[in-house]
């Protein structure tokens, strides 16, 4: 991914946070959905928002190597979709 292990170590904190909430937020979203329109219980739509609350590594760093984005930006997003994407797959 050529990273730099200074900015990778710097950024991961704020990387685990940012996918924590970006999971979090599409589980309750999901939940939420699904009990509302779907009439699904609770627990159904909080598993269902964990298993697609993470972003894909592989389009994300992609996308973002592309954009004209800071290092700083591109190290923090390509971090929490690995994180994300790892969590995802358990």
């Amino acid at each position: 991914m050529n990273l730099n292990l200074f900015k990778v170590l710097g950024e991961s904190p704020k990387a685990m946070v940012l996918g924590a909430l970006n999971v979090i937020v599409s589980m309750v979203l999901t939940a939420l959905f699904t009990g509302t329109f779907l009439g699904w219980d609770l627990i159904y739509g909080l598993m269902l928002g964990a298993m697609i609350g993470g972003t894909s590594s592989s389009i994300v760093i992609s996308l973002v190597r592309k954009l004209d984005v800071s290092d700083r930006i591109v190290t923090l997003l390509s971090l929490e979709s690995v994180f994300t994407d790892a969590s995802s797959s358990w």
